[in-house]
């Protein structure tokens, strides 16, 4: 399927598999680094722009990134899975004073339709500038579960260890960058949000009314060759709001039982965790491999038995991690967080209220084999039909292009 513009009319057509029609139809994604399985500098933000920009660039628009980075490792116009990358070499602290004009001229020169910016940060006020400036359609969309409301960095700021001297001039950043993405979304032509709730807080916020659409995530063809043994398996980073302290304190609780614990996560200097892992590592079937790059991360999920989730609920949104367990027929055993039920409502998995309910609830998980293994197909099965890029990447063209979309049956929208 490709879209084409006519120039007379200024009108988006939707051509199903022409092999005529040129994409004219262009969109930018504004962040500040890029996704890449072996890499190990990235987010799930900028994973979840990477699949989104694959799916629009099978439906036939053209696609490119501009990254506005401290990161050395990017460099100009590198092709991107056949999508350009335009690089700005910004500040790692303040950027926007002295970047905002160099990204705008940029934008400028490529010129897209539509820009795109997930998360909060001075991106999206470069966006809808130039949205505003040229007739370009903003897309915003939200990142987390507290990933809508305003003075994210002024509370960050706020809350800090530093000195009160140095906390008051770092405040007067964060509030600048604060104050210049609340007018960006209040501005935005489109919102997007990933869940219901992340809906219900941008409107208290910022009286926007978004669009609910699931983040894509790519479905391996499978089978899945799970070990022999059961093997658990903890992936995040070192973060209060992700309770690695939780998994460990697991993993020593089960010190005699036949149970492999593998974590995956970056460590932090804010949250050193070193007594917690001394107690783990008396654990012979417990190891910490530190951080791992995607495609190894993926590997391992193909291998495990259990997810386990200590994320606090007030934290993600719907975690990538767990959404690619669940393609991988691994099911889920959480410490509260149940991304809009998924969990309890479709059987993907158990969902415990404290750390007592977890503790129990394992065993008792890993003795029935066989329900396990209906818990990781049926947690394939919904993660296909709630995650896959057919559906979603429609209802983004559907936004869009109100007029002129098709319907979602009628599109050919496979990633080649």
């Amino acid at each position: 399927m490709y879209i084409s513009r006519s120039k007379s009319s200024e009108v988006f057509e939707f051509i199903p598999n022409s092999p005529q029609a040129k994409p004219e139809v262009n969109i930018c994604f504004l962040q500040d680094n890029l996704y890449s399985p072996e890499a190990t500098e990235w987010t799930g933000t900028h994973l979840q722009n990477f699949l989104l920009a694959k799916h629009f660039k099978a439906a036939g628009i053209s696609v490119c990134f501009l990254a506005a980075s401290a990161s050395p490792e990017i460099k100009p116009s590198n092709l991107y899975e056949g999508m350009p990358v335009y690089s700005l070499k910004v500040p790692r602290i303040a950027p926007f004073s002295v970047a905002w004009t160099k990204t705008i001229r940029l934008l400028q020169r490529i010129s897209p339709d539509f820009v795109y910016v997930k998360g909060r940060s001075w991106l999206a006020g470069v966006a809808r500038a130039y949205a505003g400036a040229t007739g370009a359609k903003f897309m915003w969309a939200s990142n987390n579960e507290d990933g809508c409301g305003p003075w994210k960095y002024s509370r960050k700021t706020l809350a800090s260890s530093k000195s009160p001297v140095r906390k008051t001039a770092k405040l007067f950043v964060s509030a600048t960058e604060d104050m210049i993405y609340a007018r960006a979304i209040a501005g935005a032509d489109f919102c997007i949000n990933q869940t219901h709730r992340q809906q219900r807080q941008l409107e208290k916020a910022f009286q926007k009314k978004g669009v609910v659409i699931r983040s894509i995530q790519e479905v391996p063809a499978g089978p899945f060759q799970k070990d022999s043994e059961p093997f658990l398996l903890w992936v995040g980073y070192f973060a209060r709001e992700k309770g690695p302290e939780w998994f460990l304190k697991l993993a020593h609780a089960f010190r005699d039982a036949p149970f492999k614990f593998c974590m995956v996560g970056a460590p932090s200097p804010n949250l050193p965790m070193t007594e917690e892992l001394l107690l783990a590592q008396q654990n012979a079937n417990f190891q910490y491999l530190g951080q791992l790059p995607h495609a190894k991360v993926l590997k391992l999920m193909e291998r495990a038995w259990l997810l386990v989730s200590t994320s606090g609920s007030n934290g993600d949104g719907i975690p990538n991690a767990m959404v690619e367990a669940w393609l991988r027929e691994v099911p889920t055993l959480s410490l509260q967080l149940d991304p809009e039920g998924i969990i309890q409502k479709h059987g993907v998995g158990v969902v415990a209220q404290n750390f007592e309910e977890l503790r129990v609830a394992l065993p008792g998980l890993l003795s029935m084999s066989d329900r396990l293994q209906e818990m990781g197909k049926q947690a394939r099965r919904k993660a296909q039909e709630l995650f896959g890029g057919k559906t979603n990447i429609a209802r983004y063209l559907e936004i869009m292009f109100p007029e002129k979309a098709a319907p979602v049956n009628s599109l050919d929208l496979n990633v080649r």
